[in-house]
């Protein structure tokens, strides 16, 4: 991991000389001087069916990637779990505890609010109509193309949906697909989603519509196959990110996941390789939010803190909410790097900073430390979704309860946002905190050179360098590294 040379300059600015004695031992002089900080192919109408490159179509509807010696059955390998113990059903508090007010006076600056830009679509009587998160879209289905069938409920039936979907003019409403793509900002999830949708409106059963979802992703360049299980269709994906609690396979030395939640379990059968421009793997990374209509919803957050209690109102974008809802388990960093909306950063921030604005460095930071800690209750995913569900920081906002690494997805893009702290995640087998790369005593851990002060938004009531005993002395499991805030766009 890397400190940006911004980060310095930011550090130094705001801890500087101050306190030297107090943190004279936790500070190393080495360490402040080496502070370090494909777009989708165009959619080509062919000139005659030999022209399509992806698969060649015999007459008896085989093909080449398709044909019978390529096909192989796959048995699921065992998912992958974000913790190796149940995480605990209770954290514990501690009493609260007045810090020393050290180090200069911050001042916290909200960026400017960015005007809502609606996406440019056009709206016009079409074939089918579908909401998509609050916005209605509209595409024509290509003639010829409800003719493709799932028959026979074999690698055959396949090839010949293949066949008959190839022949139509399929071009127009993927070229559709992908203006909306870029228009309503949607990465890989979002065009998931989106084409997901399309399939079943223009399809009524189930396998078709998951074949002509597997068609365009496979036209748009992505490694996805085909697989049958039990006579059914089932989609596997081959991801930039790995997957926690969702079935996968190793075909042919490489990972697949099944995106679809409601997909039967099993061994499936399909073929070992990829078509020749199919290739890309799925990326499950969210460095922007989707483009999606306004639907503005408020909560107030609270909290109290030595007799006192403090007020915190969040606004939101409903439809935000319903778009994450749906995601898919990916690896912790999918997570935590991830944005607030611009409506919640604004309004989350704003009152932040009216209780942390012009206090000194070590008050604000646990200010912000114990607000996490304090405003929501604890629960952990089982007990409140009945699985696992790891949130991203515009979601801790909005449920009431959540656990630690919801929590850790919150509290790290806090700091990042307001004080560009170099911050880790550290995971344990059934926990997870933080680490602050700043220059204060307190539990630590050490990331190669670099001393990270120990943050539990877990822990209620714990300063910055305290952390729960049982962990004080365990070796964690893994260190993510927190990336740079992306820039909110509107």
């Amino acid at each position: 991991m890397l400190q940006t040379k911004g980060g310095v300059l930011r550090l130094l600015n705001l801890f500087g000389l101050f306190s030297l004695v107090v943190f004279a031992s936790s500070i190393y002089a080495k360490t402040f001087e080496n502070f370090h900080t494909t777009p989708i192919k165009p959619i080509v109408k062919a000139k005659s069916f030999q022209d399509f490159q992806t698969v060649q179509i015999k007459s008896d509807g085989g093909s080449e990637f398709l044909s019978n010696q390529q096909w192989n059955s796959y048995e699921p390998l065992p998912v992958k779990e974000l913790y190796e113990a149940n995480k605990p059903k209770i954290i514990s508090s501690l009493r609260e505890k007045k810090i020393k007010n050290v180090g200069p006076k911050i001042r916290i600056v909200i960026a400017r609010k960015k005007p809502y830009k609606k996406a440019n679509l056009k709206v016009v009587p079409k074939d089918i109509t579908l909401d998509f998160f609050s916005t209605t879209l509209s595409f024509n289905i290509p003639k010829k193309l409800t003719d493709a069938k799932f028959f026979p409920q074999t690698q055959k039936g396949i090839g010949n949906f293949f066949k008959v979907t190839s022949y139509t003019e399929y071009n127009y409403i993927i070229s559709e697909i992908e203006e909306i793509k870029k228009e309503m900002r949607l990465n890989d999830w979002g065009l998931y989603l989106l084409v997901e949708k399309v399939s079943s409106q223009i399809f009524s059963n189930n396998d078709e519509a998951k074949l002509f979802t597997w068609f365009v992703f496979n036209k748009m360049g992505y490694s996805v196959r085909a697989s049958i299980l039990r006579k059914h269709i089932i989609l596997v994906f081959k991801t930039k990110q790995s997957l926690n609690y969702t079935p996968y396979y190793k075909i042919n030395g490489e990972l697949f996941y099944v995106l679809d939640d409601k997909a039967e379990k099993g061994v499936i059968y399909t073929y070992s390789k990829d078509s020749p421009d199919s290739t890309k793997s799925f990326d499950l990374s969210l460095t922007e939010l989707p483009n999606l209509n306004l639907d503005i919803q408020s909560k107030v957050l609270r909290f109290k803190q030595q007799t006192k209690e403090y007020l915190f109102t969040y606004k939101y974008n409903q439809n935000i909410i319903d778009f994450m809802k749906t995601y898919p388990q990916a690896q912790s960093d999918v997570f935590f790097n991830a944005p607030l909306d611009d409506i919640s950063y604004q309004s989350i921030g704003k009152s932040l900073k009216e209780y942390v604005d012009r206090e000194k460095a070590n008050t604000a930071i646990n200010f912000v430390l114990h607000f996490v800690q304090n405003a929501f209750k604890y629960q952990n995913d089982k007990d409140q979704f009945g699985k696992e569900k790891f949130m991203f920081a515009q979601e801790t906002l909005y449920y009431d309860k959540s656990d630690a690494e919801d929590r850790v997805a919150l509290f790290s893009y806090l700091i990042k946002k307001f004080f560009s702290f170099g911050v880790i995640g550290i995971k344990y087998k059934d926990h997870m905190v933080t680490g602050l790369y700043i220059p204060l005593l307190g539990d630590s851990i050490m990331d190669g050179k670099r001393k990270f002060i120990i943050a539990d938004p877990t822990y209620n009531n714990a300063n910055i360098g305290q952390s729960i005993g049982k962990y004080k002395l365990l070796k964690p499991l893994e260190l993510i590294e927190l990336k740079k805030v992306s820039k909110i766009r509107r």
